[in-house]
């Protein structure tokens, strides 16, 4: 079952817990309106079953998706990719992933600009709202396996923050938070 907390405020070494003392863990519920991301519980069985998958991707109406899997690797090549996934950031798009196997962390900025973090393994699957600023890490495994989803041909375009804390996917965001908080 995913975990869900908030993260401490200490920056070395991303792929340890970071709870804060005493840990102060969040719902799925309050995740969601803290930020607005979703998250859905996906049978073990689904997860590497690909008709499963297919059917999952059909009835939320993720019409695109690729693989991403991420291996123990020592080359600046993958400490690069990893620095680059672990930098805040956002995309246009919502950002989809189902975990189906190893563990990683998501770290999402909530409407107080605190970090929540989620500790995601196989079954997982949060849906980010474009706009949102979030970042990735494994945690101490240093595997994790991903399907990536997606309603549209993705852009791929990450939009660190400090290069535009005023991009209209980030205004949309905002907007959309807003409604939320207030009905």
């Amino acid at each position: 079952m995913v975990k869900i907390w908030l993260r401490d405020s200490d920056e070395s070494n991303p792929s340890l817990p970071h709870q804060t003392s005493p840990p102060i863990f969040l719902s799925t519920d309050e995740l969601f309106q803290r930020t607005g991301v979703k998250y859905i519980q996906v049978s073990d069985d689904a997860c590497g079953d690909e008709n499963q998958l297919k059917d999952l991707r059909l009835k939320h109406g993720y019409e695109h998706y690729d693989w991403l899997e991420i291996i123990p690797d020592t080359t600046e090549k993958h400490a690069k990719r990893m620095a680059r996934f672990y930098e805040e950031h956002l995309h246009e798009d919502p950002e989809i992933r189902l975990i189906t196997s190893g563990n990683g962390y998501f770290e999402i900025r909530d409407t107080e600009e605190k970090w929540i973090r989620i500790h995601m393994t196989r079954g997982d699957l949060i849906d980010l709202p474009p706009g949102i600023y979030h970042r990735f890490t494994l945690d101490t495994n240093g595997y994790i396996k991903m399907l990536r989803l997606f309603s549209e041909i993705p852009k791929w375009s990450a939009v660190n923050r400090c290069e535009n804390d005023a991009h209209p996917a980030r205004i949309r965001y905002e907007q959309f938070m807003k409604e939320a908080v207030t009905v």
